[in-house]
């Protein structure tokens, strides 16, 4: 992943509570810290959301993303 360019999600959920894209520079720890990514934009296309955001200001070799709900 060229992490110098916009990263973009697709995900299909209900429209029953708010998702936000959280991301994570290390699983192996527990409990995983995961933090919210600032600035993005969500776009409903056939179904499914696309979310964009431009990449997290880190250091890491592994940035891990994933779509945060709640109600």
């Amino acid at each position: 992943m060229n992490m110098s360019t916009d990263v973009m999600l697709w995900t299909v959920y209900t429209t029953t509570g708010a998702i936000a894209p959280v991301y994570s520079t290390n699983l192996g720890t527990l409990p995983v810290e995961w933090m919210s990514v600032s600035g993005f934009s969500n776009s409903f296309i056939s179904g499914t959301n696309l979310f964009t955001f431009d990449p997290p200001d880190t250091n890491a070799q592994s940035v891990f993303f994933q779509m945060w709900y709640s109600n």
